[in-house]
């Protein structure tokens, strides 16, 4: 009698328990379908309050700015658009002076998001930031890592460019030498070298400046600056040592066309150099020459 009562008792517990784990699955269940249904109302409100923080900032109102795209990453830390947030926020950061906290939020989104695509933005971010600082050589590192590895046109240009003009009025000719020497990256060695002649040029050393950029012309004939080095040289072509394919495009010499073709052409220097960079030993070379009121004129050029 009394092992048929203990046996009872213990399917008794044994369904409660069962009723009990069944009843929470459930309540997990609902939990589960409330959050997945609250999603795409949370993402709303996420990509909201970005667009009102985005508006602030471009008119202007950085403060404001700062202080929504904070709130953002407070509220959505784990939402859709942090990584567009937190590069949001350090601009914001960056706009108001703020250079110390930028730094630090940059640093942060190297460790955090190594992988995302807007890491390229937040290296040239962080090299302007340097520049602000006044830590020339920090910058010009930062933006050289943009130059070499960005897949995009523009924010290569543009630190391309910062790179030339923090060279050219920041840097001795010592610095220059060794930038020069030392750098990796051929499009900063190039620009070294141009900074260099153009230095050499004012100090009267023009037979010295000459040789430097005959050189760098040759060695580099699909450089970015190549146009600048011609210049210094007179503005004759000068032809590229070696053996290889190559590409001529034609450009306007003038008209609402040609800053386009300028920006194509810049495109296409850098991608010639990406695949250099891929294919060791293989030399292609791309050479341009101005189409004045005709194509048959331009083609004389290049006979």
């Amino acid at each position: 009698m009394k092992i048929q009562s203990y046996r009872t008792a213990i399917l008794s517990l044994t369904h409660s328990r069962s009723r009990l784990q069944e009843a929470q699955l459930k309540q997990r269940f609902i939990l589960l379908f409330l959050c997945l249904a609250m999603l795409p109302i949370l993402a709303q409100n996420e990509k909201s309050a970005f667009d009102t923080s985005l508006d602030a900032y471009k008119n202007g109102n950085y403060q404001a700015a700062q202080s929504g795209f904070f709130k953002i990453l407070q509220d959505y830390p784990d939402g859709r658009l942090t990584t567009a947030t937190r590069l949001m926020l350090a601009k914001s950061y960056y706009k108001n002076g703020d250079y110390a906290n930028t730094e630090i939020i940059c640093n942060y989104f190297f460790t955090k998001h190594p992988n995302s695509t807007y890491l390229d933005d937040m290296r040239h971010l962080l090299g302007n930031t340097r520049f602000q600082q006044r830590q020339y050589d920090a910058a010009v590192s930062e933006w050289n890592q943009v130059v070499n590895s960005s897949r995009d046109p523009r924010l290569k240009k543009i630190s391309t460019e910062y790179i030339f003009q923090t060279l050219r009025n920041y840097y001795g000719r010592s610095q220059l030498e060794r930038t020069q020497r030392n750098s990796a990256n051929s499009i900063t060695s190039g620009l070294a070298t141009i900074v260099l002649a153009e230095k050499l040029i004012e100090e009267g050393a023009r037979p010295r400046a000459r040789s430097m950029l005959q050189d760098f012309v040759n060695r580099q004939p699909n450089h970015p600056y190549l146009d600048r080095a011609e210049r210094l040289l007179g503005g004759q072509t000068v032809s590229s040592s070696g053996s290889g394919d190559g590409f001529l495009f034609l450009k306007p010499e003038q008209g609402d066309t040609r800053e386009i073709a300028d920006e194509i052409e810049l495109g296409m220097r850098y991608a010639l150099l990406e695949y250099e960079q891929r294919n060791p030993g293989k030399n292609i070379i791309l050479k341009t020459a101005n189409v004045g009121e005709t194509v048959i004129s331009a083609l004389n050029t290049t006979n």
